[in-house]
């Protein structure tokens, strides 16, 4: 709770002084959230992107409500999203990663487990009993810790990973609960498996594989991931022209 305090009073006195035109944030966390706040209390009209989106596993799922009702301009990455919104609002798709070659798996896996902030909570041990189950079939495991949030203390690990979209478009999977496995992984062609309920709501590409938090579950979607492999796939996130939308329609609103 201190934390979100501090970032709305760091982000209005950073505001204050350069006297923006508009606010570009993306996302759904609590730290967007209370920037957004301070955006409102300062009087900087917000575009946001990534609005629309659902995700009932987490308390996201209400600071998104939170920032969509501040934001004057939504932009949203899908077309279910797109759907749901009123007002000025865009479908763009996903900024963060373009689509390329696919690339093969060079054998390592990329293991990121955030806390449910909503329902039953994951059980700490998953992530080593997950880590077991990949050095098993011979992948290499990649770590990252999990977001600041409640419970984060019981997923440990670093807190980035240099160049993690290079990493992830050239990883043979990605597991865990982040949103990566569902938005990115798919439109660089990296298999995923999403374990729990954090990201239930959101649409998935044919190469997500779905698990509950029981380890037989998982087993069984690494697997399947595995045998579907690194492979070109249709994607709800994915559109040509997202950045220049977005640039096109700040700078017209601005």
């Amino acid at each position: 709770e201190g934390m979100a305090a501090q970032a709305i009073e760091s982000t209005a006195l950073k505001l204050r002084a350069h006297h923006p035109d508009l606010m570009l944030v993306c996302g759904d966390r609590w730290e967007i959230a209370s920037a957004c706040i301070a955006a409102t209390l300062v009087g900087v009209p917000i575009a946001h992107l990534g609005a629309g989106e659902t995700t009932r596993g987490s308390y996201d799922e209400q600071f998104r409500g939170a920032i969509e009702a501040m934001a004057s301009i939504k932009f949203t990455l899908t077309q279910q999203a797109f759907a749901k919104i009123t007002g000025h609002s865009y479908r763009v798709g996903c900024t963060s990663v373009e689509r390329g070659a696919i690339e093969a798996g060079d054998g390592r896996a990329i293991l990121i487990m955030h806390p449910q902030t909503r329902g039953e909570q994951l059980d700490p041990v998953i992530k080593p009993q997950i880590t077991a189950l990949l050095k098993h079939r011979g992948l290499e495991v990649w770590l990252l810790g999990a977001n600041q949030d409640r419970g984060a203390g019981d997923f440990p690990g670093p807190d980035s990973l240099d160049n993690f979209h290079d990493r992830l478009r050239s990883a043979s999977l990605i597991i865990g609960n982040s949103s990566a496995g569902i938005i990115e992984a798919p439109i660089v062609g990296t298999p995923s498996v999403n374990i729990g309920t954090r990201q239930d709501g959101r649409p998935q590409a044919e190469s997500v594989f779905s698990a509950t938090a029981d380890i037989k579950s998982i087993e069984a979607a690494i697997d399947k991931a595995l045998a579907f492999g690194k492979r070109k796939v249709p994607s709800p996130y994915w559109n040509d022209n997202a950045i220049s939308t977005i640039v096109d329609v700040c700078t017209s609103m601005s």
